[in-house]
């Protein structure tokens, strides 16, 4: 009997087709419900019969043994009827869930108004239970039998079903405030506010208000007219009232979760307010901490659906909600957070419940308080550590600490691990007078272990988990010092086996590792989908992916090296199957994808170390078991150097030197060809670099006693650059200038040299201009050979563009460009330089630098600058035209505005009208059909996207109404505001007549207006003129055209605003191209091949995707 009831509430009716798996739940219920006592036999056999036989329906009640009432599998049973598909079932579920449990016999007649009368005007609702005794059920009910479905749908149900169903309907609104659940005595002043509006009242409002045409209520009922008409008609029909909103919503709830929620979080609300006293609300925080602590929510977490919310966090959104705010347990909370994936929820609760302890008084911000503790616990799962240090630093005491996690913070490895270890020595010290809290001397050595990570440090590491005893700590040391007895020993442990039963799927990976490494390949495809499988579980586990999911970041990861030991495993089988057959595998194509398959480069090191350090011992292998082959067709077996030296050079662009030069020491007995040989030497110079004079010299010795014999062209251009650089950082300009000169020789399209050689000629400007400043007498030899030095400057950067147009480059653009200006008043070297090396440039580099260039025009540079824009206009036309067309309609307005006298012309003006108009020619000459289809677009965006009249005139209206009521509003004596009344109100009479004058000008020909223009006009014409320009005598007997005070202005303003307004707003936010710009509307929006050559290099697109 228990089995077979388990089985029926345990069925998962998502695998039935709909009309079977209805109707099976249907029999469900049935059974359910004759279990306890109602016979609905008859409803069994005619489901969809019974409303048009109401009369002849009957339901028999009999008195079951208190046996079956307390058996929990008829309770979990029962519980089931409530999500039914069948409104008739569900709705008799809700009334005999809503009676008192040990009351098995409820009114018969309620059950038979349920299934007889009109679903939709029938009340259906649950009276004199009070919402706290509701909510104590609801509490203390059991929903395993629900399985994967919503059971927050029951609490908004029956919640719904205790409110008040009488009266009628009534909007919602700021002004009042109204009760969902039935009040002790009911005022008249509620029910009135719960009635609708009277026709008769609803007539003479809207007449009174086509009347006036003054007020908000004639915006209002003019907007919603459309529908009150239609809510009068149902109230003619007799199928209004509040009882059949709520039945309405009650079946929304089952069909929409965003709805079943927002519906959920009202009535939770409005019952917990309605409990009258906290001592009661009180005795509900223990069952809603058993509700919350039940395991069976996990069932939820295997729907097949990407269900967007569960039950957990359903319940948890809206306590949030709650005020007062209960206090659940802590711990309960924290475990809810990870295993239901909630960690933003429970925050929210958590920072809330801490804001209520202190506005209560209570010390919460120490560091042994459970709450921040939990607080601290939440964002470790979420990976946010920004946060961890935040509150890290907030709760420390010494200021030792709040440096060490400032300088952690912001990225300084090195310095901040310094600073930790600095204060681990002061305890190790025994010093009596400096006693850190247990805290704090936590956080100094997990922050000190995780810098120590980012510098490779694994065997200190491994010394500090032996002597704290962290198995996990000295399982991933002891793979990476290669100590595999550690960790076979490891694996066997207690500690890691409970970590294992718990689903940690790092710890499962080192069994992988284990195994790989001892050969018992065969185990590791069943230990790679058992991994899998946990990461895959903690992932649903996870919140939604937002701006900066760092979980999910580190799962993506893991995924990644999982692929990496599955492809290992294999290339360990394909190795030993070769290698006992004295024979070479092909392992190119996995080589390459390694190579590709790489992480970020501003993901820290320890990540990088996770993967390479892996592909390190499984090259050893690999190495091992072909040591009797050639070096030369070893070194095609594994990749070894490219590992290294992309480790090390990740390692010295993170700013660890350390790290990069320990990563170079594995290289030293390892053939490799002539390209890594050079990547070598190259990442071994660069560690010199930023240093002192000693290692600056280090580094030249290293280039210069390189032998440049192997190397191709731009590897010796490369070298010679590093040369370069040493040099100039040692204060040697005449030598390092040589060195660049050698580097540009060998390989003339090498931009790199190119680009610091320009930097070199940019500082030896600097340096002569400094010297011509401190020598007044030579100071025009001193200018001319600065310019010279700037000139070379300028051509180096352009040629570096030139040869390769990367970004590197191109960022000299701009310097380029504010070169020109130490020419002076003359067109001298740097001009020439640009007008002969700016043409050779590709035309598509000085897009972004078009608005600089066309105000060059207007300068001594215009010539250099014309030929450019020349180019651009030639090759890229739609991207400089309007840009072009406004610079010349405005440098031609500008002269015309200084009369026709030539000598007050500037020759300077002269020359960018000049010349903006031949590009302007050029422009329609070169691209004629271009130029017309782009002044069509210009003349649409002009005529047709213009505001419209009664927006021009509300934004005037709405500046002089502020303008006028500041002047109402400020304070003055009556003497001074008598004074000032009179020449304000005669320049906003001024101000009326231009508006007037602008809008409504009688003196234009109607026949030159246009259609719109006419129907303004006469709609608004005489108003503004009978409210505004007619004449009126003021309090001290003069006569104005207007009102006679400024207050009267502001009230007339006032209206006149209003009623724009209404207007303004009936224009629709959108409408369709065709019909505003036809024109417009025959452009394709397609975007442009931004893949230029792909049928010729489609290994380039390949390469760009996998390592993006």
């Amino acid at each position: 009997r228990e089995d077979f009831l388990w089985k029926m509430i345990s069925f998962d009716y998502h695998d039935l087709p709909q009309v079977a798996s209805n109707a099976l739940s249907d029999m469900v219920c049935i059974t359910a419900m004759g279990a306890c006592g109602y016979n609905l036999t008859q409803l069994q056999h005619r489901p969809n019969d019974v409303q048009n036989n109401a009369h002849e329906f009957k339901i028999s009640v009999s008195q079951p043994s208190q046996d079956i009432l307390r058996d929990q599998m008829i309770r979990k049973l029962f519980v089931t009827c409530l999500l039914s598909a069948n409104f008739r079932l569900r709705s008799m579920a809700v009334v005999i869930f809503g009676t008192e449990q040990n009351e098995v016999k409820v009114a018969c007649d309620s059950l038979e108004s349920i299934c007889a009368r009109d679903v939709l005007t029938g009340n259906n609702s649950i009276s004199g239970r009070s919402p706290f005794d509701i909510l104590r059920q609801l509490l203390s009910a059991d929903y395993e039998g629900l399985g994967k479905r919503l059971w927050t749908t029951i609490f908004a149900e029956i919640l719904l079903a205790c409110s008040d169903h009488s009266d009628g309907a009534y909007l919602a609104c700021k002004q009042s405030e109204h009760q969902l659940f039935e009040p002790r005595e009911k005022s008249k002043t509620v029910k009135r506010a719960r009635g609708f509006l009277r026709p008769t009242q609803y007539q003479a409002s809207k007449q009174q208000v086509l009347h006036t045409n003054r007020n908000n209520d004639y915006i209002l009922n003019t907007t919603y007219s459309t529908f009150q008409k239609a809510i009068l008609t149902e109230r003619a029909r007799k199928r209004f009232g509040r009882g059949r909103c709520l039945i309405a919503m009650r079946t929304l709830i089952h069909g929409c979760v965003d709805t079943c929620q927002l519906i959920f979080c009202c009535v939770l609300k409005a019952a917990w307010q309605n409990i009258p006293t906290n001592e009661r609300r009180a005795s509900l925080i223990k069952p809603m901490e058993s509700l919350l602590s039940r395991p069976y929510h996990a069932q939820f977490l295997k729907i097949r659906e990407n269900s967007r919310i569960n039950a957990i966090q359903s319940i948890l959104r809206v306590i949030l909600h709650l005020r007062p705010l209960p206090s659940l347990d802590v711990f309960l909370i924290r475990s809810l957070a990870s295993n239901y994936s909630c960690q933003r929820e429970v925050l929210s609760y958590f920072e809330q419940h801490f804001t209520v302890l202190k506005r209560n008084g209570l010390e919460v911000n120490i560091s042994s308080s459970e709450l921040i503790q939990s607080i601290l616990h939440v964002y470790k799962t979420l990976g946010d550590d920004d946060m961890i240090v935040s509150i890290n630093s907030s709760l420390s005491t010494f200021k030792g600490t709040k440096f060490a996690l400032s300088l952690d913070m912001y990225g300084f490895v090195i310095k901040s691990t310094d600073a930790y270890l600095a204060l681990i020595d002061r305890v190790d010290g025994a010093r009596k007078d400096f006693a850190p809290p247990e805290f704090e001397l936590s956080v100094w050595e997990d922050r000190w272990v995780k810098g120590y990570k980012e510098l490779s440090q694994w065997h200190l590491i491994d010394e500090f988990a032996a002597s704290h005893g962290d198995p996990e700590l000295m399982m991933e040391c002891a793979w990476k010092v290669k100590n595999w007895d550690k960790v076979k020993s490891l694996c066997a442990s207690p500690s890691v086996i409970a970590s294992l039963v718990d689903g940690d799927p790092v710890t499962k990976m080192s069994e992988i590792f284990l195994a790989i490494h001892e050969g018992k390949l065969s185990e590791v495809e069943n230990l790679h989908a058992q991994t899998a499988q946990l990461c895959l579980h903690k992932w649903q586990l996870l919140p939604s992916i937002g701006t900066d999911s760092n979980p999910h970041k580190v799962l993506l990861q893991q995924f990644q090296r999982l692929v990496e030991l599955r492809e290992s495993s294999q290339v360990m089988v394909e190795t030993s199957s070769h290698s006992s057959g004295r024979t070479i595998p092909d392992l190119k194509n996995l080589l390459s994808s390694w190579r590709h398959r790489v992480p970020n480069s501003f993901e820290p090191i320890s990540v990088w170390e996770d993967l390479f350090l892996w592909r390190q011992q499984i090259f050893d292998a690999v190495t091992s078991n072909f040591s009797w082959s050639e070096p030369g067709t070893l070194a095609t077996l594994h990749d070894r150097p490219w590992t290294c030296i992309s480790l090390c050079r990740t390692a010295r662009k993170h700013g660890l030197k350390e790290v990069s030069m320990l990563s170079l020491s594995n290289l030293t007995e390892c053939a490799m060809d002539v390209q890594d040989a050079f990547l070598k030497l190259r990442e071994q110079v660069f560690t010199y670099r930023n240093a002192t004079a000693s290692h600056l010299k280090g580094g030249l010795n290293v280039v210069n006693s390189t032998n440049l014999s192997f190397f191709d062209a731009r590897q010796k251009a490369e070298l010679f650059r590093l040369k370069g650089f040493f040099l100039d950082a040692l204060n040697d300009k005449t030598s390092s200038n040589q060195a660049y000169c050698n580097s540009v020789q060998i390989c003339p399209t090498y931009s790199k040299a190119w680009v610091d050689w320009g930097n070199l000629c940019a500082s030896l400007f600097v340096i002569t201009r400094k010297k011509a400043d401190n020598q007044p007498d030579a100071k025009l030899e001193s200018t001319k050979k600065s310019n010279q030095y700037l000139a070379q400057a300028m051509g180096c950067f352009l040629e570096a563009v030139r040869c390769d147009a990367s970004e590197h480059s191109r960022d000299r653009i701009p310097h380029c460009l504010s070169m020109i200006s130490n020419d002076g008043a003359q067109y001298g070297i740097l001009c020439q330089t640009l007008e002969a090396r700016g043409v050779l440039l590709p035309a598509w580099v000085w897009l972004p630098w078009i608005p600089q260039l066309l105000t060059s025009l207007c300068r001594i540079e215009a010539r250099a600058v014309k030929s450019i824009i020349g180019e651009v206009v030639k090759d890229h036309p739609q991207a400089v035209y309007y840009s072009l067309r406004a610079f010349f309609l405005e440098r031609r307005d500008v002269d015309r505005s200084r009369g026709q006298d030539a000598d007050s012309k500037d020759e300077e003006s002269l020359l960018s009208v000049k010349y903006a108009e031949l590009l302007m020619s050029n422009l329609r000459k070169l691209h004629p059909i271009l130029w017309s289809k782009l002044e069509v677009i210009l003349e649409d965006l002009i005529i047709r996207f213009r505001p419209s009249y009664e927006a021009e005139l509300l934004a005037t209206i709405t500046a002089l109404l502020q303008k006028a009521s500041s002047r109402v509003e400020l304070k003055s004596s009556k003497e001074e505001k008598n004074k000032e009344e009179h020449s304000l109100l005669e320049s906003y009479h001024t101000t009326l007549k231009r508006i007037g004058m602008k809008f409504f000008n009688k003196e234009k020909p109607d026949g030159s207006k246009s259609r719109k223009a006419v129907l303004f006009h006469a709609k608004y014409a005489s108003m503004f003129e009978c409210d505004f320009l007619r004449q009126q005598t003021g309090p001290n007997g003069a006569v104005y055209s207007g009102p006679a005070s400024i207050p009267e202005l502001v009230e007339r303003l006032k209206r006149w605003k209003l009623m724009i307004e209404y207007q303004v707003s009936r224009v629709p936010s959108s409408c369709k191209l065709q019909e505003a710009s036809p024109s417009l509307a025959w452009y394709s929006c397609e975007p442009p091949d931004l893949w230029a050559g792909k049928n010729v290099l489609p290994f380039v697109i390949s390469i760009t995707l996998s390592r993006s």
